[in-house]
């Protein structure tokens, strides 16, 4: 992990390798992109050359990234969730929120997406654009959210507690985003 000139813009990188290929990504959280219309989020990936170590390929990755993050997260829910699982509880109104609501409505068949942000004109943003697509999408608070869920992804930068596990019921499936950092 690592930060920018300014502390409060992030960044990390995470390397991986098959037998074919070896590389690095590194991810960035620049929190106020918004006010400039990019995403707070963004990618880089980087290829090595496997016979020489020297950079072969580099893909600005923001959009890959996020359908990425949002499909690995759906086949883990589809295959942890409950069966019967349609209600999804979404806590973020941003960028990444929107992928992982739009990649779980293909394969599961939510009926009703519960949206629990901090800033009230992004969650009727949010539910406004979900509605669009064809998804019932609702505000809603924090508690009634969680006790409705069979699914509760949490895709936002919050540093505070999002709910207290009393609420969630057994049996439903959590996607935590954000929680690899202090």
């Amino acid at each position: 992990h690592g930060q920018g000139s300014d502390p409060v813009n992030t960044f990390s990188i995470k390397a991986s390798a098959t037998g074919e290929l070896a590389g690095l990504k590194v991810g960035s959280f620049w929190p106020g992109n918004p006010a400039n219309g990019l995403p707070r989020h963004n990618s880089l990936i980087l290829l090595f050359d496997q016979q020489i170590g020297k950079i072969a390929v580099a893909i600005e990755a923001g959009k890959v990234n996020a359908f990425r993050t949002a499909a690995a997260n759906a086949v883990a829910a589809d295959l942890l969730a409950r069966p019967d699982a349609s209600v999804l509880t979404v806590f973020g109104t941003g960028h990444q929120a929107r992928y992982e609501c739009a990649a779980l409505a293909r394969i599961r068949p939510i009926r009703t997406v519960l949206i629990v942000g901090r800033d009230s004109s992004k969650s009727a943003d949010m539910a406004r654009d979900l509605q669009a697509a064809g998804l019932n999408a609702q505000i809603s608070d924090a508690e009634s959210a969680c006790r409705a869920a069979d699914i509760i992804v949490t895709a936002t930068p919050s540093r505070t507690p999002l709910f207290n596990a009393e609420w969630v019921n057994a049996g439903t499936h959590v996607v935590s985003m954000g929680s690899d950092t202090v």
